[in-house]
């Protein structure tokens, strides 16, 4: 994926100018107001931690309802951090990622960390993840989800290829 940039600028109490930045082009900021003070984010950051703990090794398709308020504080940060005009940015820049249009349908890409930087990964809706020649866009490798992947990263050494999907999962591939 090209690189995206987030500036977030204080500008008075808790209003905040949320502005991106890529190759796709600039967004002109967008004021928005953080959602919590800090007496309620301590709290939140509390209740993260808590979810973490009880469902360390737990693998589960439904949220159980003590995780639910967990989802909606992740889901009011990602609101406060990606206003409308910088989420139209990012999947501007997304589609611009992935040879054929795969990331563009979907959620996640990444580029082999290696000088030479030959390869990329994609994720997206349709439950792959693939690997790709950047030269040719010919596709080397397809990995399988259950539901569609949001994150794929190389391995330091780029060697191997990590998977996230909604689905729950983590997985390591050979690149």
């Amino acid at each position: 994926m090209q690189n995206l940039e987030l500036e977030i600028t204080s500008c008075d109490g808790e209003d905040y100018r949320v502005a991106a930045r890529s190759d796709a082009g600039d967004t002109g900021g967008t004021l928005t107001r953080f959602p919590f003070n800090e007496r309620e984010l301590g709290r939140r950051m509390q209740m993260v931690e808590f979810a973490l703990m009880r469902s360390a090794a737990t693998l589960r398709r439904l949220v159980p309802a003590e995780e639910q308020p967990v989802q909606e504080f992740g889901r009011q940060l990602f609101e406060f951090l990606f206003p409308a005009d910088v989420r139209e940015h990012l999947a501007a820049v997304r589609s611009r990622a992935g040879p054929g249009g795969h990331a563009a349908a979907g959620a996640a890409a990444d580029q082999v960390p290696r000088a030479s930087r030959t390869q990329i990964a994609t994720g997206s809706i349709d439950k792959t993840a693939r690997q790709w020649e950047v030269a040719t866009g010919r596709e080397l490798t397809r990995m399988r989800h259950d539901d569609l992947v949001t994150e794929v990263a190389f391995s330091p050494d780029g060697t191997q290829i990590a998977t996230g999907s909604a689905d729950g999962t983590a997985r390591l591939w050979s690149a």
